[in-house]
């Protein structure tokens, strides 16, 4: 199952989703880029990538070395500023690709109170299969 997830998001990227992960101390994927990888009939909408602090200007980087462009008004339109303002993240920093002739999007996300985060994850781990 993991290997599914991880070739289909790869190729929604339009690279190694492996090379995204390792790009510092805490990198993620969440959300519907997992479950539409699963879902065989459902094409992937973009790809949300929860990480601290130091791991989101890796993932900048990394990104726009991939040829993504960073969408500054995105967050205003949609949840992200929602969520800022209620202190669940940060403003969410969101990348833009054409691939194909389709607009391939990656948003990065960084928890308003990382170290909680960082804490629940270390407990989940306990129960990963």
């Amino acid at each position: 199952m993991l290997n599914k997830i991880k070739t289909k998001i790869t190729e929604y990227l339009g690279f190694d989703v492996d090379e995204l992960l390792n790009q510092g101390d805490f990198v993620t994927i969440f959300g519907g880029a997992v479950r539409d990888s699963i879902a065989e009939f459902q094409e992937i909408h973009d790809v949300d990538v929860l990480c601290l602090s130091q791991s989101m200007e890796s993932c900048d980087k990394f990104l726009q070395s991939q040829g993504y462009i960073l969408d500054i008004d995105a967050y205003k339109n949609g949840f992200g500023n929602l969520y800022k303002e209620l202190r669940v993240v940060h403003e969410p920093h969101s990348y833009i690709k054409i691939i194909e002739g389709k607009i391939h999007k990656v948003q990065l996300i960084k928890p308003y109170l990382s170290f909680q985060l960082k804490r629940f994850v270390d407990i989940t781990h306990r129960y990963d299969t």
